[in-house]
């Protein structure tokens, strides 16, 4: 993320984006040209880039998939807006493997257990609040996917619901899928008026390709505005009812790509 604080209606054009490799949320930005779509992550170097086009789909059901795999830009918790965080919210929520690999994935609010907030310490003028609460969370998706958690605000981000999908995500999916209605799809046609057969006028798109001798992407730090900020303070390791094991293990997230 950026060093600006993100305000709602991302005007600095972040989004998230969900990892095929690690099926993990992380924050992007989007360059078009033509057909072809770049993809930057936030906080990592160029190296990291994917590129995207629009030939590389296969069929429209891939480019549906895709376009799934983006949503607006999710905003950190403040210790003040616990009480936003409602049982039945889908949050995005930090899951540690190791100190300095944090990821985020979506989990099912299943309940809030509310203390009365602190003050923080040295803040004479302005005293600001230091949320105590505590949240039960059942993780959707991830390595923990199915497991219960409790964990407390500076670990959960508020998912944005957007009607409206980022521009230029738009327009290479308006490509991808124009190429594809143009290039001709499967047409059922009958002879002898025996069952339908398929008839592939014209070839599916190529399959995506994956670059071989990726980096490897570990978030080790924690940015402002949007997944994983707290200023000030640290994400602590969730209580687990019954999360999975051997966690350590996992030495960093990998190059995601489809």
């Amino acid at each position: 993320m950026s060093s600006e604080n993100a305000v709602p209606g991302n005007p600095l054009g972040k989004l998230d984006f969900r990892a095929t490799s690690d099926d993990a949320w992380y924050s992007v930005m989007v360059e078009l040209d033509g057909d072809i779509m770049r993809l930057q992550y936030c906080g990592f170097s160029e190296e990291h880039d994917q590129v995207f086009k629009a030939s590389d789909f296969k069929s429209l059901s891939e480019v549906d998939d895709f376009e799934a795999r983006f949503r607006p830009m999710s905003v950190q918790v403040q210790d003040s807006e616990c009480s936003k965080v409602l049982q039945g919210d889908v949050v995005c929520t930090a899951f540690s493997f190791q100190h300095e690999d944090v990821r985020f994935y979506d989990a099912l609010v299943e309940g809030v257990e509310h203390r009365e907030h602190a003050s923080k310490q040295g803040q004479e003028e302005n005293e600001e609040e230091e949320c105590l609460c505590t949240f039960i969370l059942l993780w959707i998706h991830g390595p923990n996917a199915g497991n219960l958690t409790a964990t407390s605000v500076e670990s959960i981000c508020r998912v944005q619901s957007s009607a409206q999908i980022d521009p230029k995500v738009a327009s290479f999916l308006n490509i991808a899928r124009e190429r594809f209605l143009r290039n001709g799809a499967p047409v059922l046609i009958s002879i002898n008026d025996e069952s339908p057969n398929i008839n592939h006028k014209l070839s599916f798109f190529q399959c995506l390709k994956q670059e071989a001798g990726h980096a490897q992407l570990f978030v080790n730090t924690i940015s402002e505005g949007g997944i994983g900020n707290h200023p000030e303070r640290t994400i602590d390791e969730d209580t687990d009812f019954g999360g999975v094991e051997n966690q350590s293990d996992n030495k960093g997230s990998p190059y995601v790509g489809l």
